[in-house]
């Protein structure tokens, strides 16, 4: 839809794989709310603003447009959330997404902290703008089937089990490991193609696994480990 905005105050089912416009979707109950999706359903400028109860995301979901969390919890455990499209303005402040991929020639501005708590798969990434220093924060595998991904925001791998990186290109961005506990994992060698791209190994440890790292810029073990050296 074009225009204005749908207030949803109960439970809210998409099965439209497709929609453009500047409408506005707002959960918006103040009791629990399901939402479900069916054959690909989708959402454009998804708001989250609850005063009490959970919106619980059942199904796998394509957001595109603008995601905004101004208030309210939320629970999409054991989903995948596919962020897509160009133009993508996220503010998600305090919602843990479970796993994120970034496809269809996503470009994406992030106006907070992006909190995923499963994996970050990175399709099709085309570009992003950031703002004051925000970063994505991964607690599980960090994978990328993009060859050429174009953006350079920052990776935080903060879970406290193992993780693996995997794939193909990366951000041009700083990668940080900040873990208690576990390792992070190099499944394939990691080429950072970004001019002085640092990895810092702020806490936890970086196992290559025989595999090297290849950047301009350094590795900083400011107050990690680097072992299994390529």
């Amino acid at each position: 839809f074009s225009a204005g905005t749908v207030r949803a105050l109960g439970d809210v089912d998409l099965n439209d794989s497709s929609y453009t416009g500047n409408g506005v979707l707002e959960i918006a109950g103040s009791a629990g709310q399901i939402i479900t999706t069916s054959g690909g359903g989708m959402a454009r400028n998804l708001v989250i603003n609850k005063d009490a109860g959970t919106a619980a995301f059942a199904n796998n979901i394509n957001l595109e447009g603008s995601v905004t969390h101004i208030t309210g919890d939320t629970d999409f455990s054991g989903t995948t959330v596919y962020l897509r499209g160009a133009g993508l303005v996220l503010d998600t402040n305090e919602i843990t997404f479970d796993n994120v991929v970034f496809s269809s020639n996503a470009n994406f501005s992030l106006l907070s902290d992006l909190t995923i708590g499963g994996n970050l798969e990175i399709s099709s990434l085309a570009g992003n703008n950031l703002g004051n220093g925000y970063v994505i924060n991964v607690a599980g595998d960090l994978t990328s089937s993009d060859s050429v991904v174009v953006g350079n925001f920052g990776i935080k791998l903060n879970g406290g089990g193992n993780q693996t990186v995997s794939g193909g290109d990366l951000t041009d961005g700083t990668i940080t490991i900040d873990k208690m506990s576990g390792t992070v994992f190099l499944a394939d060698d990691l080429v950072l193609n970004g001019s002085n791209q640092n990895v810092n190994i702020a806490s936890g440890a970086l196992d290559l696994g025989g595999h090297t790292i290849t950047t301009s810029g350094m590795v900083d073990l400011a107050g990690g480990t680097l072992k299994g050296g390529g």
